[in-house]
């Protein structure tokens, strides 16, 4: 009979103890930049449908921009408080982004950007008004206003006039005064 042994145990004393890996500064700020602009891209390829990929640059471009970073960062408040109760929450918002992915990615690593990408979402971001940035895009680019509530906005042709009371809405004019 043979008895089946597992070599882990064996080989303890020669292998080396893992080592904690604590980010520098910089690190965390290099993450949280590249982090900030996925996630925006990802937004953005998700929301606006079939917007040129100049379009998408360009609201990519406000989204990121250095205001935007500050805004987010007053908007997050309670989200880090929930997350953090006993951590001062960060200046930077790329920071406090890296900190949120990576608190997610330590409790599971196969979804920490989709929920990083979902916290920005929700606690962040009005899609409304991202879409009427992105209208004013087009319209300035020379889209038809049919073209963008079917293909941007998504309404099937029986959805129409819904979607038309919504572009209304968004670009800020009642149909009378088209």
């Amino acid at each position: 009979m043979v008895t089946k042994r597992l070599i882990v145990p064996s080989l303890k004393r020669y292998l080396k103890p893992e080592l904690e890996h604590t980010p520098s500064d910089k690190h965390i700020e290099f993450l949280g930049d590249t982090l900030l602009q996925a996630v925006v891209v990802d937004y953005l390829y998700k929301q606006i449908h079939l917007a040129s990929p100049n379009t998408l640059k360009s609201l990519a471009r406000k989204l990121t921009a250095k205001e935007s970073q500050s805004n987010y960062l007053k908007l997050s408040d309670t989200a880090w408080s929930a997350m953090f109760p006993e951590q001062t929450k960060p200046k930077s918002y790329k920071t406090l982004l890296t900190e949120i992915y990576l608190h997610l990615d330590s409790e599971n690593s196969k979804s920490s950007f989709r929920q990083t990408s979902t916290y920005f979402a929700q606690d962040c971001l009005d899609d409304d008004e991202i879409m009427a940035q992105a209208i004013a895009l087009l319209l300035k680019d020379g889209k038809p206003q049919k073209w963008i509530i079917h293909k941007v906005m998504n309404y099937a042709n029986n959805q129409y006039n819904e979607g038309r009371e919504k572009y209304y809405q968004l670009i800020g004019e009642s149909e009378a005064d088209a």
